[in-house]
C-alpha cells in the first residue's frame, strides 16, 4: 500500500451530514460514530483548520480541535456530507505527512512474497528514489513498478527513473493532488520522460468507466485510450471496471481490441507521411 493515510476498520459505512460534528480517532479509540485513521501517527500532525477529503471528496472535514490528539482524538466538522466506509484513501489539503515509505504489513508482506518467491512489486505512493530502495532493502532481486501519485513523486522523477524498473502513473489518486483538468498533461509529462530515460510507464485509472455498468464502453473512452498508447504508454491497467464491475471480462477484451487497432495503425503508418492508406478499407 505504501505512504498512505486510510480511514480505518468502520463496524458500518457512516453517512456524514453538512455541519455535523464528528471525531476522528486512532483505530484503538474508536467509538460509535467515530472515524479511525490510520497509520496512528497521523492525529498527531494534524493541525486546526486542516481540510481534508476522504475517498475523493466523498466526505470533506475540517478540524477543529486537536486538544485531544495525544489521547487519539481530534474534532472535526463535516464541510460536506457523504457516505464513509472503512479502508478509504485520506487526503490533507496542503499538509504532507512524513510517513515511512513501507508499513509494517507493507513489509511484512514483502518478506512473505520473497519466502514464496514472488518478485513483482507495484509501489503506492512512491514520493523518493528512497522508497524503491527501502523495497530493495527487504528484497533486492525484485522488479519494482513505482507508482506516482503525488506531487513529489513528479518532482522527484527523474532520481526514481534511476531506481526503479518501470513506472506505473495512476490517474485516480493523482487527480487528489493536482486539478483534473491537469492531469492530462502530468501524464504527458511523466510518459515523455519515461521514453526519455528508457524506463517503460504504465498508466491505471477508470479507463472504461462506463463499462461498469454496461457491456460497450463509449466514444470519449476508446479516444482516450487510443491517444494514451500513441503518446508512448507501456500499457494501460484497468481498476473498477475488473474489480467491482458488471462486465470485467468484456472491459479486459474491448481494451485488447483497442490495443491491437492500435499496433496495426501503427504498423501501417510506419514510414508514411498521412494516414489516407490505413483508412481506406473504411470507405
Amino acid at each position: 500500500e505504501g505512504s498512505q493515510v486510510r480511514t480505518g476498520v468502520l463496524e458500518q459505512p457512516l453517512v456524514l451530514r453538512h455541519n455535523q460534528g464528528v471525531v476522528v480517532s486512532t483505530q484503538d479509540a474508536a467509538e460509535a460514530g467515530s472515524i479511525p485513521l490510520r497509520p496512528d501517527i497521523v492525529l498527531s500532525h494534524l493541525r486546526e483548520g486542516d481540510v481534508f477529503s476522504i475517498d475523493f471528496d466523498s466526505a470533506v472535514l475540517r478540524v477543529d480541535d486537536t486538544s485531544g490528539a495525544a489521547s487519539g482524538r481530534v474534532d472535526c466538522t463535516v464541510m460536506s456530507g457523504g457516505m464513509i466506509q472503512s479502508n478509504k484513501a485520506v487526503t490533507v489539503t496542503d499538509q504532507r505527512f512524513s510517513l515511512p515509505a513501507l508499513s509494517e504489513k507493507d513489509i511484512a508482506a514483502v518478506r512473505f512474497a520473497r519466502q514464496h518467491g514472488l518478485d513483482n512489486f507495484c509501489l503506492s505512493f512512491t514520493d523518493t528514489h528512497e522508497d524503491v530502495l527501502a523495497l530493495r532493502e527487504e528484497h533486492p532481486d525484485a522488479f519494482v513498478m513505482a507508482k506516482i501519485e503525488t506531487r513529489q513523486g513528479i518532482h522527484n522523477l527523474d532520481a526514481i527513473m534511476r531506481e526503479a524498473d518501470a513506472l506505473l502513473l495512476d490517474r485516480g489518486d493523482m487527480s487528489r493532488e493536482v486539478p483534473v483538468e491537469r492531469v492530462p498533461f502530468v501524464q504527458k509529462h511523466v510518459v515523455a520522460r519515461g521514453i526519455a530515460a528508457g524506463v517503460s510507464v504504465f498508466i491505471a485509472t477508470n479507463f472504461l468507466d462506463t463499462m461498469m455498468e454496461k457491456r460497450t464502453a463509449n466514444r470519449a473512452e476508446t479516444n482516450d485510450i487510443v491517444n494514451t498508447l500513441l503518446d508512448g504508454a507501456s500499457g494501460l491497467v484497468l481498476a473498477a471496471e475488473t474489480a467491482i464491475g458488471k462486465y470485467p471480462v468484456e472491459a479486459v477484451s474491448f481494451l485488447l481490441a483497442v490495443c491491437d487497432e492500435v499496433s496495426r495503425a501503427e504498423r501501417d503508418l510506419s514510414g508514411k507521411e498521412e494516414m489516407t492508406d490505413v483508412l481506406k478499407e473504411l470507405r
